[in-house]
């Protein structure tokens, strides 16, 4: 019986936790951007990002205002689009004619595009009250190939790495 209540209260809490988007994601956040470069020294930035409902269950707002000291202020105004009938499918709408799949796993957006010969990987995820948002960015052009030795079978398999050039990492608050 203490086993089954133990899973009983396990399984309830775990539901309680449980956020889908947009739950609890709609909101005003803020902090500092650390944006780091392979080959120079990094920066910071202050950054707000909003997420707004647009259209019932169907569109948000996805506005990152970047603070720059050296370029000024610069925003990216885009809008999440839910995507089919699925809970894991969205687009992010640039709204230039630019669509970026995002698949939501686990409380965290994903995303990879490519860019001028670059692999764009995002993630915006929500842990608590707080977002928290990671791209890196690699060449498409692999910098390191290797070879595993082969295994009892005589197989082996080759891999390619993609070295990390850029990354901007922030932890949002929210306001």
């Amino acid at each position: 019986m203490k086993k089954f209540l133990f899973l009983f209260v396990l399984l309830l809490s775990a539901g309680v936790n449980a956020q889908n988007f947009p739950d609890g994601w709609v909101g005003d956040y803020s902090g500092e951007m650390h944006i780091g470069f392979a080959e120079k020294q990094g920066d910071t930035v202050d950054v707000d990002f909003e997420i707004h409902e647009v259209a019932k269950d169907s569109a948000w707002t996805y506005k990152m205002t970047y603070h720059s000291d050296k370029f000024g202020e610069i925003v990216k105004d885009y809008v999440i689009r839910k995507r089919g009938e699925t809970a894991s499918d969205f687009i992010l709408d640039e709204l230039d004619g630019i669509l970026i799949e995002m698949t939501l796993m686990d409380n965290c957006f994903y995303s990879s595009f490519e860019v001028l010969g670059s692999i764009y990987t995002a993630t915006i995820y929500k842990h608590g009250e707080d977002l928290f948002f990671d791209l890196i960015v690699v060449s498409l052009k692999p910098s390191m190939e290797s070879k595993s030795e082969e295994d009892d079978e005589g197989n082996s398999f080759e891999v390619n790495s993609y070295k990390p050039t850029l990354h901007q990492s922030v932890s949002l608050k929210r306001q």
